[in-house]
Formats: C-alpha cells, structure tokens, sequence
C-alpha cells in the first residue's frame, strides 16, 4: 500500500484528488482510459512487490497520470473564477517548491562542481 498511500500522492502532488475524482468515475472510463489505468495499476502493482521503494520509481507514470487528470482539472479551471483564483495559486504553490528544490535543496551537485572547478584552474597538475 505504500504507493498508493505515499508514493503518488508524493510525485502527483496537486493532481492527487482529480486523480481519485477520475478513478471513482469508472464506469464513464472511455476504452483508452481503461487501458491507461491498467498500465498504472500494473506497473505500480509489480513495483509493490519489491521491498526496495522509493518515489523515483513511479516517475516513468508520470506523464500517464498528468494525461488522466487533464481533463478534470480543464473543468475545475473552467467552472468559475475563484477556482481558476485557486489553480492559480496552486501553480505559484508548485513554483515555490520547484524554485526551493532547485535553487537551494538540491544545489550540492552544483556547488560541488564549482569548487571543483576552483581547483582544478589553481592545482592543474592534481
């Protein structure tokens, strides 16, 4: 349960709830929908067996997920301002985190390399 608990809400983030929207309207599933929800649920059911797990794992349905939930969040953005007022919020929210996570987070690689840099034009033999 782990992924479905923790995994796609994690790499989802914001589309988690049209993505439980879309899956408990089931029975309006168009052919193509169905396939891609069996692709989704395959792949995260033979990754649950493995008792390594990490979020990067279901980064591959990604995109799948993003396709599923398009037209739901259209139809939340469409039916009045304040929700268009609340997506975009929620997209200055995700900006934050992807700015944050960029910027400051993840920056060791970066910093890393420019002292190695440093280095390397002040030590060239070395």
């Amino acid at each position: 349960h782990w992924y479905l608990t923790a995994g796609i809400p994690a790499i989802a983030g914001m589309l988690t709830p049209f993505l439980v929207l879309d899956l408990l309207a089931c029975n309006r599933w168009s052919r193509g929908r169905r396939n891609i929800w069996f692709i989704c649920g395959c792949y995260i059911l033979a990754h649950s067996f493995s008792e390594h797990k990490e979020f990067r794992f279901l980064l591959p349905i990604l995109p799948l997920f993003c396709l599923l939930c398009g037209e739901g969040v259209r139809n939340f953005a469409e039916r009045s301002t304040i929700r268009l007022y609340l997506l975009v919020v929620g997209a200055a929210a995700n900006l934050g985190v992807v700015l944050y996570l960029g910027l400051v987070h993840q920056r060791g690689p970066i910093e890393v390399n420019r002292r190695i840099i440093e280095i390397v034009k002040h030590e060239p033999q070395t």
